[in-house]
């Protein structure tokens, strides 16, 4: 799975420094920290990354667990290495060679002439 925003959903809310204090000391006291006041935020904030790994957790991984599967990540900024982008790379380059009114129907007919992904959508 690449780096992309929606594969990186986050399955729970962390805590950051613009989060107000009352807030952070909340979510700690959820996650059965025992927050002694006075205390202020940068400390709250200690304990936030302490418990970090432990809730840093994404959608996707975790539904794929449950399903008895593994995620694995690409590293970013290494398309070359996502299967889909080399197909994309090369739909690209034939509407690229061959387009030469720019117009998007044109365009799509010729998506639908190299069975790009437009050939199974009603694109109109």
């Amino acid at each position: 799975m690449d780096n992309a925003s929606y594969h990186s959903v986050k399955k729970y809310q962390m805590p950051t420094m613009s989060w107000k204090k009352q807030r952070i000391i909340d979510w700690l006291e959820c996650k059965g920290e025992i927050v002694i006041h006075p205390i202020v935020k940068i400390d709250l904030m200690k304990k936030v990354r302490k418990l970090k790994k432990q809730y840093e957790k994404y959608v996707i991984d975790e539904y794929a667990k449950d399903n008895h599967k593994i995620v694995l990540r690409l590293p970013p900024y290494h398309c070359e290495l996502n299967p889909i982008e080399l197909a994309w790379s090369s739909v690209k380059n034939y509407v690229r060679t061959h387009n030469n009114t720019f117009k998007l129907k044109n365009v799509l007919d010729l998506l639908k002439k190299r069975g790009g992904p437009c050939n199974t959508r009603n694109v109109d």
